[in-house]
């Protein structure tokens, strides 16, 4: 979630694993200071997560007619 936030995007798709090893000094320094606001009460973590979730939210494509369904008559 921290690293989502700093890179604006899921963090795998911009910075090579292990993390701690490939981020910039600058990604580097945003993220501990996001995560002393985080301890400190200062950021809005449920939001946070929100956005993470959302950053991270794959379109699932519609759900397969179950061949069951017609059976029963649904």
């Amino acid at each position: 979630m921290i690293l989502d936030t700093v890179c604006g995007l899921p963090w795998r798709e911009v910075v090579t694993a292990p993390a701690w090893r490939h981020l910039t000094a600058a990604q580097l320094s945003e993220a501990i200071a996001l995560a002393d606001a985080i301890l400190a009460g200062e950021a809005d973590l449920p939001q946070l997560n929100h956005a993470s979730l959302a950053l991270r939210r794959v379109r699932t494509p519609p759900r397969a007619v179950d061949r069951r369904d017609d059976e029963l008559g649904d």
